[in-house]
């Protein structure tokens, strides 16, 4: 007589090497393991999704996280620092703190500061006090930057609100970007049906003012003076800049975002001769 079978019951994770202190690991399965990692006041959740893969396990390796709250994600060698990841399948060598992390395809070998990031891949790049929604980044440096729907490539961008823009090679510091394609410093094009917006941002009065000179105030050695003279300016300069985005939106040639799919996609890795990396492609959400 044969024995009936017995069901297979899901093992515990495999936890090595690593420091648990006040973490709470909820529905995980034998997929999941966490490996040279210290863990601390960390809840790590997986919530059940009917069909879902087994590589939609979370798999924490030489990571060290403290305060930090991950779902359906995977992580690996990267230090987290009251960083919240939600439904990031893969992130790589990544060093987050003060960062909310959500639903990106790709996230390796980069550094987040203070940051949120959602919807969007990023790539060898470092994003500091800034909000990147349902872009690409690729080997780029943003400080302090507002950045909606676009693709960013070899850039450096600070202080400076991006919508529905590709820039490539080029750096820029206080700007206004809509609609345009940037490549080394030069718009090439345009991204949809939108006019390019190229414009110096706004500078508050009361910064105006405190660089305006000694003395201070209105009735101050010169202080309104100076503060009028540099409000004037700034003024001048934007309708400048928007008198020159008119012209360029002018004779610019409409571009297919997939132009620049090729350049970009020619210089990822190849899948099969980088064990560490997998081949990059565009988000279906980008311009």
């Amino acid at each position: 007589m044969t024995k009936p079978l017995t069901e297979i019951k899901p093992s515990s994770p495999s936890i090595t090497r690593s420091t648990t202190t006040k973490a709470t690991f909820t529905n995980l399965t034998p997929a999941d393991s966490i490996f040279r990692s210290t863990v601390e006041n960390t809840s790590i959740t997986r919530s059940p999704t009917s069909g879902a893969p087994s590589s939609a396990s979370i798999s924490v390796k030489r990571s060290k996280l403290q305060s930090c709250t991950l779902t359906n994600s995977s992580t690996r060698r990267c230090t987290l620092t009251n960083t919240t990841l939600l439904n990031v399948p893969a992130a790589r060598s990544l060093d987050a703190t003060d960062s909310s992390l959500s639903n990106i395809r790709r996230l390796r070998r980069s550094e987040i500061r203070a940051s949120a990031v959602s919807d969007s891949a990023v790539r060898r790049s470092t994003v500091v006090d800034s909000t990147v929604k349902q872009s690409l980044l690729w080997r780029s440096k943003l400080n302090h930057v507002d950045m909606f729907k676009s693709r960013v490539k070899r850039a450096v961008l600070t202080d400076c609100e991006v919508s529905e823009c590709v820039v490539i090679g080029t750096e820029f510091k206080g700007m206004r970007l809509r609609f345009g394609v940037w490549k080394h410093g030069r718009l090439v094009g345009r991204v949809g049906e939108g006019e390019v917006v190229f414009e110096e941002m706004d500078v508050s009065p009361l910064y105006l003012w405190s660089v305006g000179g000694e003395g201070g105030g209105r009735g101050g050695g010169g202080g309104f003076g100076c503060w009028v003279y540099a409000y004037a300016d700034m003024r001048k300069q934007g309708k400048k800049d928007k008198a020159v985005a008119a012209a360029a939106d002018a004779k610019v040639e409409k571009l297919d975002y997939k132009v620049l799919q090729d350049e970009s996609e020619s210089e990822e890795e190849d899948e099969s001769t980088a064990s560490d990396e997998e081949a990059e492609r565009p988000p279906p959400y980008a311009p």
